[in-house]
């Protein structure tokens, strides 16, 4: 299940390119405000949390190397997603009952809330990132190493992640295929979250997998830290963007 949020700057401001821990608080601080019990067991958790979201689309001048440039009346606007339909209507809710979101020192009005309809998947899909995806490998030595598309062990990785998600989420394991191929358009992304920077990467490709793998990685995100901001995909047919 998939929203597409639309805001409005209220005044000018200028904010870092690296917004998105600071737009991942303002998701939980929505759905602390509709749902606190589902806010407090999202933030306390070690495992997955089940959502995840894009970037958010600026209009190409307001981008000024690292930093975003907004004038009063900006318009823009970002996917929220989640499988778990308590997560996105808590996010709906919250975002409605307060009518305003700050990423940063930058204000938003929230002009409206679109609800998407889910793709129809059916064995492969091709699918683009709206937000670059992070997986990592921790070597012999005990070293992370942040992969990426050009990585040997990137698709195993991502594969071994979605079957742990999906594991987790639907309390059964994937037993299906699992194949990425057709990787292309790969642009390396470095990110800091939180003070940690993390290698990430954007990128198109094609995943062989049954229809319900297929839904519920559009709907979760690829890779990790999916509710930072990593992983989320456009199925590139049929997605409003």
């Amino acid at each position: 299940m998939r929203s597409l949020i639309h805001l409005i700057s209220d005044d000018d401001a200028v904010i870092p390119i690296n917004y998105q821990h600071a737009l991942s608080s303002a998701l939980y601080a929505f759905i602390k405000e509709a749902n606190p019990d589902l806010s407090s067991s999202l933030h306390h958790s070690q495992d997955f949390k089940f959502f995840n979201f894009s970037n958010v689309r600026f209009p190409r001048p307001a981008i000024h190397g690292a930093e975003v440039h907004l004038r009063k009346g900006t318009h823009v606007r970002f996917n929220f997603s989640s499988p778990a339909s308590d997560i996105l209507e808590a996010t709906i809710t919250g975002m409605l009952s307060k009518g305003k979101m700050e990423i940063l020192d930058a204000g938003f009005t929230i002009e409206k809330i679109e609800v998407l309809q889910s793709p129809s998947f059916s064995t492969t899909a091709t699918f683009s990132t709206l937000s670059p995806i992070h997986i990592d490998i921790v070597r012999e030595n005990g070293e992370r190493w942040d992969l990426v598309p050009t990585d040997p062990e990137w698709r195993q990785r991502i594969e071994e992640n979605s079957r742990k998600k999906y594991a987790h989420y639907f309390g059964k394991e994937y037993g299906g295929p699992f194949e990425i191929t057709d990787i292309s358009r790969m642009n390396k992304k470095r990110i800091n979250v939180g003070g940690q920077w993390w290698v990430s990467a954007h990128a198109q490709f094609t995943i062989s997998a049954e229809a319900e793998m297929l839904r519920f990685l559009w709907d979760a995100g690829v890779g990790s830290k999916n509710s930072q901001g990593f992983g989320c995909l456009r199925y590139i047919e049929k997605e409003k963007l």
